[in-house]
């Protein structure tokens, strides 16, 4: 009986549970950015920890991407996206209740680490349990969920705070999401068995975390000290020298967690381009819009998220491009006929 529960796949039921858990992860690294203006009252935080509060989390996020899509090889996909989004919920949990700035930039931290091992390992079971034919509209589709997630997460933060919760609560209900896609994952997603294959390597990670942090330092300080300051850009250049050593180290590498190659078609450079100018566009806007909305607008935390609705239907209809759609129901098509043959 229950390896029969294991090896039946419900591609709706499973799909659904992968958009929950995906849209945790996004709905978190945006639905803080509304509660910043309370968490300064609340809490004292100064400018440079708030966009901490953002950044500890994207940080981890991205560094700990590489090894993540790696360890679902190695352990399992279902078992590392249990695991992951546990971690995810608990942290979130947590965080909400703190009320140390740099307490809640750790938790932050952690909970990118979390979201590292999902993002990655809920694309890995797509490409696993749905035919060719059908893969592209599955992938459409947590694609629109991620969208619709990350700009949502402002309206309902601002629902939160207008209604008259602590800035925690924003935290709590990532939370409660997190966990009933934790639910959905064992009751929906089968278990995939592990293959065992790749090597887990710390020197990426090392060097991943390393660029970007002190990229990402740069960028943050820039706001305090300007960019003629020695403090300034000095990190941010040797961010970026550490990530260009980085991918020549795995260019040459016999078994890259990158594969560097990839960026030797245009068409995957430009997609890599297009979403890191739209993340880094998104990002910021979300940022200094919610201050100056709140403090220099009046506007309450609820009718900042209303205000950015227009973000969340264009990302919504970015998402669902046709001719991804189109492509990847070729590519199915062709592949059908292969195996067919």
């Amino acid at each position: 009986m229950t390896e029969a529960r294991q090896t039946t796949v419900r591609p709706v039921l499973a799909l659904f549970a992968l958009t929950l858990t995906v849209s945790a992860v996004l709905l978190g690294s945006t639905i803080l950015n509304v509660a910043l203006p309370t968490m300064q009252d609340d809490l004292g935080a100064s400018n440079t920890e708030q966009q901490w509060f953002l950044n500890a989390y994207t940080l981890t996020f991205a560094g700990f991407l590489l090894v993540a899509g790696n360890a679902g090889d190695r352990f399992g996909l279902k078992r590392l996206l249990a695991w992951g989004t546990a971690a995810f919920a608990v942290t979130t949990a947590v965080a909400g209740f703190l009320d140390s700035p740099m307490a809640i930039i750790i938790l932050r931290a952690l909970m990118g680490v979390a979201a590292a091992t999902i993002m990655p390992t809920t694309l890995a079971v797509i490409l696993r349990i749905f035919p060719a034919e059908k893969r592209a509209r599955a992938i459409a589709s947590w694609a629109a969920a991620s969208g619709l997630s990350i700009s949502l997460g402002p309206l309902l933060g601002g629902a939160l705070l207008s209604a008259g919760m602590w800035w925690g609560s924003v935290l709590e209900i990532v939370a409660l999401l997190a966990l009933l896609g934790l639910a959905a994952t064992w009751a929906w997603i089968p278990a995939i068995p592990a293959s065992g294959a790749g090597e887990l390597r710390v020197m990426p990670v090392a060097g991943s975390l390393a660029g970007i942090g002190l990229l990402v330092f740069g960028v943050v300080h820039a706001t305090d000290d300007g960019w003629a300051y020695l403090g300034t850009w000095l990190p941010a250049v040797v961010g970026i020298v550490v990530l260009a050593g980085l991918a020549l180290a795995e260019a040459r590498h016999r078994e890259p967690l990158l594969d560097v190659g990839l960026f030797k078609h245009a068409s995957f450079t430009a997609a890599v381009v297009a979403l890191t100018v739209g993340s880094f566009v998104v990002f910021g806007y979300l940022y200094f819009t919610t201050f100056y909305l709140q403090i220099l607008r009046g506007y309450s935390p609820l009718q900042t998220g209303l205000l950015l609705i227009p973000l969340s239907v264009g990302l919504m209809v970015g998402a669902r491009c046709p001719g991804t759609r189109r492509n990847g129901s070729e590519r199915g098509r062709r592949s059908a006929r292969g195996s067919s043959s």
